[in-house]
């Protein structure tokens, strides 16, 4: 059996504004499977000095998966809401 590790970043490059927002979500469509993995969006409130790790996909054992397309909803509002310089990847 081969079995991939794959990882990678797909970096929002500019900046986001959210100072006038104190609740944000990040949403977003997917289709996945699970397979000996997890699945991550990291969020940065510094422009992308520092980030912080929220966990999509929690609830799925292996070989779960999602409709195509399914839509979800993040709440970042703990890192982005009320800032200024935010990054999502």
């Amino acid at each position: 059996m081969l079995k991939l590790n794959t990882e990678f970043n797909l970096t929002k490059t500019t900046s986001l504004n959210c100072a006038a927002y104190p609740t944000v979500f990040l949403e977003f469509e997917q289709q996945y499977r699970r397979f000996d993995d997890s699945t991550f969006v990291f969020v940065s409130n510094n422009g992308g000095t520092t980030w912080v790790k929220y966990s999509v996909n929690t609830a799925f054992l292996n070989d779960d998966i999602t409709n195509n397309p399914e839509t979800v909803q993040l709440n970042i509002s703990a890192t982005a809401g009320g800032q200024a310089n935010v990054k999502v990847r």
